[in-house]
């Protein structure tokens, strides 16, 4: 088995890490195979450093197998996927985990998505995430022109890795060298739907995405439903499709479908769906 450096992206995360922290060092105390963890500080004020090294100092003796935390600072807040991309950077390890901090492990979670990714074909593993109401992360589908997300539905039970729609932010297991290689697109900031994007591009160039149900990790809260939040996942479901979408017949489904869509907000005030709109325009106007 090899040791895993554990990208961690947190703005203002004291709760979340207060409660999720504990369980996966007891984790990787019991590996002790040298893990690292590394909790990039997205721009926060809330003094991370400080208080990780209080709450979470090193271990007194060489002989102890506790990984040790490391905080990097970003100065300016620019959203999970940049902040998981420099933590890859600095993992000293091959393999990187990135973790959302509101991700709760379960013991034994980890071996499972070493041992998928012994395959070379394999650029990304996930475990089953699942969240308060015991389901799966949400789905993309492809409705009546355009991308929508629906909640998971229950999926059924296996014991395989199974080839996997995306591997998501919340719990991802991928070489140092390919995430770095491979990015996050800048435009997915502040990082909804990144994960996705990269997951795509790694299935376009032949490489497979994986789902490793012997691994399984709690997300301990749902996604933000306010508008703010939907603009930004419009926003990005918008660049999404114009980034993947090949089928020309798909294509003219889409751009009819997103006529309509905009000129129904126009009707009823939506001012934040034409506006992520636009911003969606805008990000792909520069590409």
């Amino acid at each position: 088995m090899k040791p895993v450096s554990v990208v961690i992206p947190a703005w203002e995360a004291r709760a979340d890490l207060a409660l999720n922290l504990p369980p996966l060092l007891d984790e990787l105390e019991r590996r002790a195979l040298g893990d690292e963890v590394i909790v990039v500080d997205d721009g926060g004020e809330d003094d991370l450093a400080a208080w990780i090294a209080a709450t979470f100092p090193p271990p007194l003796t060489f002989d102890s197998a506790r990984a040790d935390v490391r905080v990097l600072r970003r100065k300016k807040n620019a959203g999970p996927a940049r902040a998981a991309l420099d933590g890859a950077r600095a993992a000293g390890h091959e393999l990187v985990l990135i973790l959302a901090p509101a991700v709760r492990v379960r013991a034994g979670f980890l071996a499972p998505l070493v041992l998928a990714l012994q395959d070379q074909s394999v650029a990304a593993a996930s475990p089953r995430v699942l969240g308060p109401d015991g389901r799966g992360l949400p789905r993309l589908v492809w409705r009546q022109g355009l991308l929508e997300v629906e909640p998971a539905e229950v999926e059924p039970a296996r014991s395989e890795p199974a080839d996997a729609a995306y591997a998501s932010l919340a719990a991802l297991l991928a070489r140092r060298d390919e995430l770095v290689a491979g990015g996050l697109d800048p435009r997915f900031a502040p990082g909804e739907l990144a994960d996705v994007d990269l997951s795509w591009s790694w299935k376009r160039a032949g490489r497979r995405v994986l789902t490793v149900p012997a691994s399984a990790v709690d997300l301990a809260r749902g996604r933000d439903a306010g508008s703010g939040a939907r603009a930004i996942e419009l926003k990005s479901r918008l660049l999404l499709t114009w980034k993947h979408l090949e089928s020309p017949e798909h294509r003219r489904e889409h751009v009819e479908a997103l006529e309509t869509r905009a000129l129904e907000a126009l009707l009823a005030g939506r001012a934040d769906e034409l506006a992520a709109i636009v911003l969606a325009l805008e990000a792909e106007a520069v590409r």
